[in-house]
């Protein structure tokens, strides 16, 4: 405890370096022959059966970089001082006449994991290719986009057709030096033929796209004399594909030039690898610390305004506890802190809407299991009671060896999850949103308590991540597990975020239903679900045995909060490699009501997921014939409509791989597009079977069977097919919509040969991931994303808002009421553009001519009022027909709707308040609030019974941010001024003739 004390005085008062803080100071030294290179140490040993060479810095830029050459012979003078002057380490490793075969990639694989492992250099290599160091540093780098910092190529091999093929290369004619003794070497290095050579694909020339995908700059200096490695079919080739590409590349040409290397001046190279090898990094954990403001009283008292009306002016932070060993996010609304020593542990988590607190004891902060051992990351132990926490105890808790280890943390602001195209109508929201970030950084304990697992983890390293957003009380958690070790380890399960929460009830008899803590936990592994609480697959409220000072009386009170998967990963971290987990949502509740709880709930998804704003008016097309989309298409165009989807039963098929078939939907896409109409498709991913071979397999019976009875497995030989067909035909049809039926629900699946996933531990994750993958990869190119299940956080925009189909059998009249439920029931913690409706306008279901609208002009008023109930709630259905109208006054009445909507898009996008339910009884009615915009509510009342009624409603005002008197407008007249009661309520008298509908916009 006194060491631990010291180390954190030193670490606060700045007396320790960047390095012994986020590293620790067991990093070993160099092994090997000690020499001097030009009054650097220089060391030389043996990695994987190849001598390594390492020039150590005197001073080591922060984050310990480096770089790496292909030749063992040393270092390039003039270049590599400077260098090593600037703080990096150069590495050698000799696979020079390997040619960057397989096997030579494989020898770096090995030194990249002992540099970055045992020697504890930057995740991030620099690479510098020299001549033929331009094949191994091309061929490692493609295969490990991810752990390069940049490429500085010096007149590099980037096709061993041009050298040593020279003499070989026919297409185009070979200039470049022929060398039959290392064209030799290339076959049999490469374990090739002299055909299968010259139709060779996997030269650096030919795999530069995950390197440009991975953002990786690179600098090529080169001769254009050169006739050993020819410009013109090395550098150039390179150079413009990779642009071509969106990579980013400098090349220096130097005119006249033969096969030299270096410039005279070599500073354009030396700043290019600096900068993105050793970058100035945010000032170290010491210096942050001590800059940090230190916590305020008046930032811990209740906030004086509503955050769910006025947006709050207190930002998230990251300040310092009134103890100097803590650290404190907070946003004026909720706060959490840390203690830093003797481990890291979340001491205190504070709702300051109501002055409560959140947790009554200290946990780990996540926990791991590697290779079926289970292990804490951080926390402290030695709490006495865990019914509630004092200060005080926190002086006597100590450390728990066995647990990883806290070294140090970063802060920052929080980072885009995925990329979001905004390509269509969204309200104007940040993205990524404003807020703070922290990771506190862990590595393995030093001792295993007499185990053999130690070595499992010995080389891993923890990171738990923290983000607040500004002005909603809401925190998200996720870990980072890196594996810098020199072989796979196998994260069996995780657990991110552990709070032994202040229980809901107090119960002292046993209880069938408990009342969980009044939070929302929410994470992005959601499926099998259209709403939060069906879908969350993550949030357990577990017992928590050590609470046993409890009322109830066989300590069975489920208050501790556990974020963990229902099964696995059980995900093999490769060398070098690291795992995210999925991130967690931690939404504070300052209120039991439902509507403000729903509120809350709202904001934290038009937050954290603001493609859900998106909310385009769109058109089912049952037929997939052109001229049927081209009819619909016509027809969106002339009344509103903004996207046309090809639906289900219309014979559209999105696995067809017919040339012809893509230009046929390419050419309808761009016909759309001409329109001013976005044009899109349904596919079917679960509810069908594909096969035995193909569909997830029951663990239980050993046969198929999934969520639906039988489903395809997601990693099947089918699955990748299958996905591998919808990045294809968004490609190459430019479409602007996926309706995925039945998108992955959660199936585990125990088929051991299916090739995505190694058997049933890993089964759901990896599924999970190759579907998220894909949901991502779609917002970021503008795809809109219509998905039954609950797949928000990770870019689809839509799930169901109440869907029965036997519904659309019943009456037309009955039909409206229960549309009017499902959108009244279903905006509760959805807001009206993240539910979709379905409006049958042909038979569907059954029920005959009394359930079906078409012809429409023969049932124009229910198409209307179906019409007002949709755009009335702001909530967009899917029209599903052969067109929208079949008269001029079908088509007027369907265009006043639509252009109704436009019109008041923003408010009627906004969230909805809940005052009556339709019960075909009385009115029914709702009203849109946002305090931020210009109309701020919008009332609409709907009247279902055969007579007229007159009443007066009383509407509550307080959501809307008006607190003395309001002007309220009828439809499109004039406006009267209401004054607020005590209530912050007015009373609105209104009138409706039977089976009609009205609104009233509030403005100040």
């Amino acid at each position: 405890m006194l060491k631990l004390r010291l180390w954190f005085i030193a670490f606060a008062f700045g007396l320790l370096t960047n390095e012994e803080i986020v590293r620790g100071t067991d990093i070993p030294p160099f092994p090997g022959t000690k020499t001097q290179w030009h009054g650097y140490d220089r060391y030389d040993f043996d990695v994987d059966g190849r001598m390594v060479g390492v020039i150590v810095p005197k001073d080591s830029a922060r984050g310990r970089p480096w770089i790496l050459n292909n030749w063992y012979g040393g270092a390039w003078e003039g270049t590599s001082e400077a260098l090593l002057a600037r703080g990096l380490y150069y590495v050698s490793m000799d696979v020079n006449d390997m040619l960057g075969s397989p096997a030579s990639v494989q020898h770096w694989n090995a030194l990249y994991a002992e540099m970055t492992g045992r020697f504890g250099l930057s995740k991030k290599v620099a690479l510098q290719g020299i001549s033929r160091g331009g094949l191994i540093v091309y061929n490692w780098a493609s295969a490990n986009p991810e752990k390069v910092a940049c490429i500085y190529g010096d007149a590099p091999v980037c096709d061993f057709k041009s050298w040593p093929g020279g003499g070989k290369r026919t297409d185009p004619p070979g200039t470049g030096s022929w060398r039959p003794d290392y064209w030799k070497k290339i076959l049999d290095q490469y374990g090739l033929t002299e055909e299968q050579a010259l139709a060779y694909k996997k030269n650096p020339v030919d795999s530069l796209e995950p390197l440009a995908r991975a953002g990786v700059p690179i600098l090529h200096v080169h001769g254009d004399a050169d006739n050993v490695v020819p410009f013109a079919e090395n550098t150039a080739i390179v150079a413009e594909r990779y642009k071509k590409l969106g990579g980013e590349m400098t090349v220096i040409v130097k005119k006249g030039v033969g096969h030299e290397h270096g410039l005279k001046d070599p500073t354009p190279i030396i700043d290019f690898i600096v900068r993105h090898a050793a970058p100035e990094l945010p000032a170290s954990t010491e210096e942050l610390f001590s800059k940090l403001e230190t916590l305020q009283p008046e930032q811990t008292r209740a906030p004086k305004n509503d955050w769910l009306v006025t947006q709050s002016s207190q930002r998230a932070q990251i300040v310092r506890g009134r103890d100097f060993r803590e650290i404190v996010l907070i946003n004026g609304l909720i706060s959490r802190t840390w203690r830093l020593e003797p481990n890291a542990a979340s001491v205190a988590f504070d709702n300051l809407m109501t002055g409560e607190s959140i947790i009554r004891g200290v946990k780990p902060e996540a926990t791991i299991e590697i290779e079926h051992v289970k292990y804490s990351i951080g926390g402290l132990i030695g709490q006495p009671d865990y019914g509630y926490l004092r200060n005080e105890w926190l002086e006597t808790m100590s450390n728990d060896p066995k647990s990883f280890q806290f070294t140090g943390f970063e802060i920052g602001v929080p980072q885009k999850r995925l990329e979001w195209k905004r390509k269509r109508y969204s309200a104007d929201m940040p993205w990524p949103p404003p807020g703070v970030a922290l990771t506190l950084h862990f590595k393995a304990p030093i001792t295993s308590a007499g185990t053999n697992t130690l070595d499992a983890v010995r080389d891993l390293a923890v990171s738990v991540h923290y983000e607040l957003f500004d002005g909603i009380p809401l925190i998200s958690k996720w870990i980072t597990v890196s594996n810098a070790g020199p072989r796979a380890v196998t994260l069996n399960s995780f657990t991110s975020e552990i709070l032994a929460a202040v229980e809901y009830e107090s119960v002292v008899d046993k209880r069938e239903r408990w009342e969980y803590p009044n939070i929302q936990i929410q994470s992005d592994y959601s499926f099998r679900g259209m709403d939060p609480q069906t879908a969350n697959q993550t949030t357990h409220w577990v017992i928590d045995p050590q609470y046993q000072t409890q009322v109830n009386s066989s300590s069975s009170t489920p208050n501790m909060l556990e974020s963990r998967a229902p099964i696995g990963p059980g995900i093999s971290i490769e060398p070098g490699q690291s795992f995210d987990s999925f991130r967690t949502f931690e939404l504070i509740h300052d209120s039991t009501d439902r509507e403000r709880k729903g509120l809350a709930v709202r904001q934290m998804y038009r937050r954290m997921a603001p493609w859900v704003t998106e909310n385009p008016i769109m058109m089912h097309v049952r037929s997939s014939k052109p001229e049927a989309i081209r009819l619909a298409i016509d027809q969106c165009a002339e009344v509103g409509f903004e996207m046309v989807i090809i639906s289900f039963w219309s014979g559209f098929d999105m696995e067809n791989e017919d040339p012809a078939y893509l230009a046929q939907f390419k050419e309808l896409a761009d016909y759309a597009h001409g329109k001013g109409i976005e044009l899109g498709a349904y596919s079917l991913l679960a509810s069908r079977s594909v096969g035995p071979n193909d569909d997830v397999i029951d663990p239980a019976t050993g046969k198929s069977g999934g969520t639906f009875g039988s489903s395809p497995c997601i990693g099947s030989k089918w699955g990748q097919n299958y996905f591998r067909k919808l990045y294809a035909f968004y490609e190459k049809t430019g479409m602007d919509l996926l309706e995925h039926d039945g998108s992955y629900p959660g199936d585990v699946c125990a088929s051991t040969t299916h090739p995505g996933h190694h058997g049933l531990e890993d089964s759901q994750w990896t599924q999970w991931k190759v579907i998220t993958d894909y949901y991502k990869w779609c917002r970021a190119r503008g795809i809109y994303l219509n998905v039954p299940d609950l797949y928000y956080l990770n870019g689809s925009s839509k799930c169901g808002m109440g869907y029965r189909e036997s519904n659309w059998s019943l009456p037309r009249a009955q039909q409206l009421i229960h549309a009017r439920q499902n959108i009244y029931d279903g905006t509760w913690e959805k807001s009206p553009g993240m539910g979709w409706m379905l409006v049958p306008l042909v038979e569907y279901g059954g029920g005959g001519p009394a359930a079906t609208i078409e012809p429409l002009s023969e049932h124009l008023d229910h198409f209307e009022l179906t019409l007002a109930d949709n755009f009335g709630a702001g909530v967009q259905a899917c029209y599903r027909g052969p067109r929208l109208f079949d008269t001029d006054e079908t088509k007027k009445v369907v265009k006043k709707w639509t252009d109704f909507y436009r019109k008041h898009r923003a408010i009627l996008d906004s969230d909805v308040l809940h005052l009556r339910r339709p019960d075909a009884r009385d009115l029914d009615y709702i009203l849109h609030v946002n305090s931020q915009l210009a109309e701020k509510g919008l009332l609409m009342v709907f009247n279902p019974l055969d007579h007229l009624v007159e009443k007066t409603l009383k509407i509550p005002l307080h959501y809307t941010g008006q607190t003395e008197k309001v002007n309220v407008i009828h439809e499109d007249g004039q406006a009267q001024e209401y004054l607020l009661d005590r209530s912050e309520s007015i009373e609105l008298p209104v009138s409706l003739p039977a089976q009609s509908v009205t609104w009233y916009v509030l403005k100040p």
